[in-house]
């Protein structure tokens, strides 16, 4: 144990609140205590604030500048092209500049149209008419004789006037007669090797037909062979 009469011994050293000097033993008495000496002034601070407005009045003089032009090394915007600038149009023409159809020449199918070609009744046909064929049985389109041509009326008559439709073998027997007869008319004019080339068909009225009152039969001189055609009149009074 210590003696009474020995002091105790010196308190470790205590920093002040915020000091950063590191912990040394303090080599003062106890009553040799001052106060610290207050932290340094940060002076710096007014001429980092001073330096921040500078630069930024500084940018904006500098973009002003450069918006506004200067000195030629800088870049000069280009102008934008336009439509109008990078596509070009054709001059519309005027009506004066169509041709007016009255200039226009008909087409070789129009003129034949308006010289005689058109659709006809089988029934209205006359003897030595030529014709093409239409997808209708009951209607041919008037051609001249001295081209090519489906068909050439042989025969234009009227069946007996009966009540009652005969039936169609009796109107086909009675035809077919009528057709014999005018082809071998005709064909006297032809040699055997014409002869050979051409053949008959007819159009007769059917029951529906024979009710509206059709009692016309006609025969037609066309070519013999399916798909082949007529090129010239062959019964030598075609009244086209």
């Amino acid at each position: 144990m210590g003696s009474p009469d020995v002091p105790d011994p010196e308190p470790p050293y205590r920093p002040w609140p915020g000091e950063q000097l590191p912990y040394t033993p303090s080599t003062a008495s106890p009553t040799d205590f001052t106060e610290p000496a207050p932290p340094p002034r940060r002076r710096h601070t007014w001429l980092r604030a001073a330096a921040l407005t500078v630069a930024v009045l500084g940018i904006s003089t500098g973009a002003v500048l450069f918006t506004q032009g200067g000195d030629h090394d800088e870049p000069i915007d280009e102008p934008t092209p336009t439509y109008e600038d990078t596509f070009t149009t054709e001059p519309i023409e005027s009506p004066t500049d169509i041709e007016s159809p009255t200039d226009i020449e008909p087409s070789e199918s129009e003129s034949e149209s308006e010289s005689g070609s058109e659709e006809t009744y089988v029934d209205d046909l006359a003897v030595g008419d030529c014709a093409d064929k239409t997808e209708s049985i009951a209607y041919v389109q008037l051609v001249p004789c001295d081209g090519t041509h489906d068909v050439q009326t042989l025969v234009n008559t009227e069946l007996d006037d009966a009540f009652e439709y005969p039936g169609e073998d009796a109107i086909d027997e009675e035809a077919r007669s009528l057709c014999a007869e005018a082809y071998g008319d005709a064909s006297e004019n032809w040699t055997s090797d014409e002869e050979e080339d051409l053949g008959w068909t007819k159009v007769v009225p059917n029951d529906e037909t024979w009710e509206v009152g059709d009692r016309t039969v006609v025969c037609f001189l066309e070519a013999y062979y399916s798909g082949e055609t007529l090129e010239e009149d062959w019964l030598n009074y075609s009244s086209l």
